[in-house]
């Protein structure tokens, strides 16, 4: 339990990071879509 624990919270910064481009990513679609739409 401890080891995995701990390889868990090693791995809590990258899987932030590849939250954060994601949610970039999602953003800029949505953007794309709305921008689409209005045209």
């Amino acid at each position: 339990m401890l080891h995995s624990s701990k390889s868990f919270v090693s791995l809590l910064p990258i899987v932030g990071q590849k939250n954060r481009l994601s949610v970039k990513t999602l953003m800029r679609i949505t953007t794309a879509k709305r921008k689409m739409t209005i045209k």
